[in-house]
């Protein structure tokens, strides 16, 4: 190791500390926060993760059990299932928050030490003629970048760890693949084995977290043409050059069309859940990126949040009118980062790569609209090109102590920022609270205000009245309206503790209240319009995750409470067949709704729907374990021994690998069926 990297090293475990007690101090509120939006159905309910010992099926069951992206993303499944064992448990989650917080300190650190090895190269470039720079920049962009709070929802929401243990696989990929350039320009053999194994080495490293790992080869291509290229006479044998960047491209894209071969409804399937098509998200993709760029130029509080369902949806090129202006914008962004990239090279990096990072998810792929994680390492590119003007405005004052304290403003001022809004990420309430005072547009947020009140169970009519807000903000969305149905029918409040004032806070047009003298208990009777909403909508409007998860909620109502939900069995079978007949769902979803209407059947005896649904829904998974294993159940019930032996018995001899859970429930059945032989 030369004595220049072994000087690199050293800076960057002195930037790691000092960026590390920084971002430790600034999220810290939020570190002990609650689970939120998709922790819970990437791992916090998933059985798989909650493993009890380090065995090796039990850790392979754990990494598979995503089903997020279309490779599972296995290790930072594991990373959670690791997590929870270490931790004891979902109940504390400070020691997730934690190591999410620790990875996005490491990611700055590779940062600081990419950004310094990218600046010794263009040292005696005549455009990065500014040596006294490489001290500062690098540690600035690396804390800028670290403490910004667009990166707060990457830390704190657990879930996107996927995008932080991708993002440390490209920076680490792109600092092996930058000392092996280096290692080429200076002819030595083994710069091109480095640059390959970083570009291929973190690229299916990075696959493994997040599928946007792909587009690390374009990043280093990224750097080869702003950083590289103008240094002349420095490489031997360009066309090897040449197949070091255009091979995983290559490779990759055609991956990508094969599975698209095989799989076309991957991206068109997905549409069936939004609220949008294809050639709208595109048209709208143009606005949000320059409202990220906005987001990472111009941080305020009011605007940063975890929900940007907002954002209206652009149905042509002029409705709304920006929407044309974006896309302009995009083209001549484009062609200023191609023809500026050799006299202004910081400008067409920062360009270059925002656009590039972006790519994938702001592209046709069927993505809910915007979410601000979406930056976390495309934001580089803005925040290293707008660090780099001031410290070079800056760098023109002869007094010193001026630009230096500007820029420690700029830092603090961030840093704060980035605390007030952990601060309100300490409990589920200020959360919910904080997205709706200053996104009141919000239906997200305000459906997360309905589901705090809805857990505290102190003040139904508040939760009703924000999920009823919610409805109207987002027509297309059932979840909000069948939570309503859920609240009025366990709402149970003393009389005595009903006020005239509480009561004329109702709504007329959404619930009443009914008085049942025996106990002096108040009940909510809801509007029955709403009933009539829930089935038109689930006729036609997306049957997704959260569909899925207020109907299971529902369920367990009435098989857990039937004194309060009973009622509503006819109403709920009537909308899991509609939601199981709507063709706007995917097999995912469709499964679980099979398994919650099965319960459902049992609960009444009704064997021969209850068979009906389970075979239908293993049709969807003949593979799949857990439906092979309900379906043999009910014929147990049945009293069909032959026929759940049957299915049993096949699949035990599938070679399929069955969960410890799924080989437990597959030994009871096949006693019993002994038993009843």
């Amino acid at each position: 190791m030369s004595a220049g990297y072994r000087q690199t090293l050293f800076q960057t475990l002195l930037a790691l500390v000092v960026i590390g007690i920084a971002a430790f101090v600034t999220y810290y509120p939020g570190l002990h926060g609650p689970f939120v939006f998709d922790d819970h159905i990437n791992f916090v309910d998933k059985p798989e993760i909650a493993i009890q010992s380090l065995e090796y099926k039990a850790l392979a069951e754990a990494a598979m059990s995503n089903e997020s992206g279309i490779l599972k993303r296995p290790l930072a499944a594991l990373s959670f299932a690791l997590n929870y064992y270490f931790a004891s448990g979902f109940a504390d989650t400070f020691a997730f928050k934690a190591t999410n917080l620790g990875i996005h300190i490491i990611n700055a650190s590779l940062v600081f030490w990419l950004f310094s090895l990218l600046l010794q190269t263009s040292s005696g470039k005549p455009e990065f003629r500014h040596a006294s720079l490489r001290p500062w920049l690098p540690g600035l962009i690396a804390v800028v970048w670290a403490l910004h709070p667009i990166q707060l929802t990457t830390v704190l929401s657990v879930v996107q760890r996927m995008t932080s243990l991708s993002a440390f696989f490209i920076l680490l990929g792109l600092l092996i693949f930058v000392h092996g350039r280096h290692l080429a320009q200076k002819h030595d053999s083994r710069g091109i084995t480095f640059m390959w194994a970083g570009i291929l080495g973190g690229t299916i490293l990075g696959l493994t977290c997040k599928e946007n790992a792909a587009l690390l080869p374009a990043y280093a291509l990224i750097i080869e043409l702003v950083f590289f290229n103008n240094i002349r006479n420095t490489v031997s044998g360009r066309k090897r050059l040449i197949w070091v960047y255009a091979t995983p491209l290559i490779l990759l894209v055609l991956l990508a069309l094969f599975w698209l071969i095989k799989h076309p409804d991957v991206v068109l399937g997905s549409y069936k859940l939004r609220e949008f098509t294809p050639i709208e998200r595109l048209l709208t993709q143009g606005r949000v990126l320059w409202f990220y760029l906005s987001l990472l130029l111009l941080p305020g509080i009011n605007r940063l949040t975890l929900f940007h369902d907002d954002i209206p949806v652009s149905t042509s090129l002029v409705l709304p009118w920006t929407t044309s202006l974006a896309l302009v914008g995009i083209i001549v962004s484009v062609l200023v980062a191609i023809t500026s990239r050799r006299k202004y090279p910081w400008l067409s990096f920062s360009i270059l790569w925002f656009l590039v990072g972006h790519s994938m998810e702001s592209s046709f792929i069927g993505l809910e609209l915007a979410h601000e994680h979406r930056n976390y390492l495309p934001g580089l590119g803005p925040v290293a090109g707008a660090i780099y003007v001031l410290v070079l405005g800056f760098g023109r004052f002869k007094d010193k102590i001026l630009p230096v304290a500007l820029l420690l403003l700029i830092v603090a001022s961030l840093a704060f920022s980035t605390h007030v809004i952990a601060r309100n990420w300490a409990d589920e309430i200020s959360l919910a609270e904080f997205m709706v005072r200053h996104h009141p547009s919000s239906a997200r947020s305000h459906g997360m205000l309905g589901d705090v009140y809805l857990k505290k169970g102190s003040d139904p009519i508040q939760s009703l009245i924000y999920y009823k807000k919610a409805s109207e903000l987002a027509p297309y969305e059932t979840s909000y309206l069948i939570r309503m149905v859920l609240i009025a029918s366990a709402a149970e409040v003393q009389w005595a503790r009903v006020s005239k004032p509480w009561r004329r806070s109702i709504p007329g047009d959404l619930a009443s209240i009914t008085l049942n003298e025996h106990g002096g208990e108040m009940r909510l009777q809801l509007d029955r319009s709403i009933f009539g909403r829930i089935t038109e909508q689930l006729r036609l409007q997306p049957v997704h995750d959260r569909v899925e998860g207020a109907l299971k909620i529902l369920t367990n109502c009435i098989l857990e409470q039937p004194q309060y939900c009973g009622y509503l069995y006819k109403d709920t079978v009537s909308w899991y067949r509609l939601a199981l007949d709507n063709p706007r769902g995917n097999i995912s979803v469709r499964k679980r709704l099979s398994t919650q209407l099965v319960r459902l059947y049992l609960e009444r005896g009704n064997l021969r729907q209850a068979l009906r649904v389970a075979e239908e829904a293993r049709s969807l998974d003949p593979l799949q374990p857990a439906l092979a294993i309900m379906e043999a159940n009910i014929h147990v019930l049945a009293d069909r021994p032959d026929k759940a032996n049957g299915i049993i018995r096949s699949l035990m001899e599938s070679g399929i690998t069955l969960s410890k859970t799924d080989q437990e429930e597959a030994e009871k059945i096949l006693v019993i069926i002994k038993q009843q032989h």
